[in-house]
């Protein structure tokens, strides 16, 4: 799961009916492509019901990272020499490198977020030390791929908001697990992959209007300079070149399915109508299994001699990380331990998962990382525990 997650078959249905009833082009005078032109429109507004948010604010992409990379060449114009930008220390490289190209370009200088030592979350207090007026851009996790910490982005916000700088926040990985709500988050930039919430490889980028309008990014000529509108719902000057429409219309059956988990588990969250409250419904409910996924985990791992977990361990903290395991386990290595899980099943990740900053500083890169497991809620509490026993039984 912490490597992408299963579809439902609602998702590879909606890909081969746009296949087989649309694929064409959008804005062509017959049945095909308004079927397209649809797609993109329902596409753009179950992304805006996702993060609460209006389709104006919506751009699609082919990932996370390349989404970042063209955001960071658009937003040279906007930074200036000897201007700084802060990144942190426990990110994902798709929202590191992206800004120390960015730097780079404009001679600005790059601030660290460190972490502690004992549980691997940000240093809140040498955070605070490093903003200043100079400070321009502030990227930021929302959850560790890595650790599964879910970090203090309201702080991140908060202090770009001082100082008048923009805040990115980089939701991937906690996509599957925690409701997206940038309305909430107050942020000016909010990155998701579409394959981390149940659906194909494609990435959503939100932008606040304010500042999305205020942006020039590269273009052919003959698109327009605006942003999607309901009268024009399926052309923005962020998406270079036709988009992938057949994943378009597997994002629309991700958030029907996710809608759906709501109204089967938390109907009395759910108000007639409204997909946001039940996405609201079906957040709620797969926050309360996962809890219990990740208490289950935590209690058996601690039990098994020689392993170690990074991050967050203690039982009192499981609503500041997600149900994300990264460990070692001593006279085994990551890759042997990864391949005698896959022999029994169980798919689960080793290396350093490009959260290639923090495994650098703790030395494990050249050691083969970590062994990482996860669990969404399709996972079951045997599931976890079938888990616990081959880690167990690993030698």
């Amino acid at each position: 799961a912490p490597a992408g997650t299963q579809v439902h078959r609602s998702v590879v249905s909606a890909i081969e009916s746009y296949y087989t009833y649309g694929n064409c082009n959008v804005g062509c005078p017959f049945p095909t492509g308004e079927i397209t032109s649809d797609t993109i429109s329902t596409a753009r507004q179950a992304a805006a019901d996702f993060l609460n948010c209006s389709i104006s604010e919506v751009v699609f992409g082919p990932s996370m990272t390349s989404l970042a990379f063209q955001l960071s060449q658009t937003l040279e114009s906007c930074i200036n020499e000897n201007d700084e930008i802060i990144v942190t220390r426990t990110d994902h490289d798709g929202n590191i490198s992206p800004w120390l190209t960015l730097a780079e370009k404009c001679k600005a200088v790059i601030r660290w977020v460190e972490y502690k030592q004992d549980d691997l979350t940000w240093d809140e207090e040498q955070f605070r030390s490093i903003v200043t007026a100079r400070t321009k851009l502030i990227a930021v996790g929302y959850a560790s791929n890595a650790t599964g910490t879910v970090n203090n982005v309201k702080l991140a916000v908060s202090l770009a908001r001082q100082v008048g700088a923009l805040c990115l926040i980089d939701a991937v990985h906690a996509s599957p697990h925690k409701l997206l709500d940038v309305r909430d988050l107050d942020c000016d930039f909010l990155f998701f992959s579409v394959y981390k919430v149940f659906g194909p490889h494609m990435a959503i980028m939100y932008g606040r209007q304010s500042v999305l309008e205020t942006l020039q990014p590269g273009k052919v000529r003959p698109l327009p300079a605006t942003l999607p509108s309901a009268e024009c719902p399926y052309a923005s000057k962020f998406e270079r070149g036709t988009q992938n429409h057949e994943q378009m219309a597997a994002f629309t059956a991700v958030v029907k399915y996710l809608a759906s988990v709501g109204q089967r588990f938390a109907p009395e969250l759910c108000s007639m109508g409204s997909v946001r409250s039940q996405l609201v419904a079906a957040f709620s409910a797969i926050g309360n299994h996962e809890r219990e996924l990740a208490r289950r985990f935590l209690v058996g791992i601690v039990q098994i001699p020689g392993v170690e977990v990074y991050g967050i361990t203690e039982l009192a903290k499981l609503d500041h990380r997600v149900a994300t395991f990264s460990l070692r386990k001593a006279g085994v290595s990551t890759f042997d331990l990864c391949k005698f899980l896959g022999q029994n099943r169980v798919t689960s990740s080793y290396g350093h998962f490009y959260a290639y900053e923090l495994c650098n500083c703790l030395n494990l890169t050249e050691k083969g990382g970590w062994l990482r497991v996860g669990f969404v809620h399709y996972h079951t509490i045997e599931d976890v525990d079938y888990v616990l026993d081959l880690i167990r039984q690993a030698n």
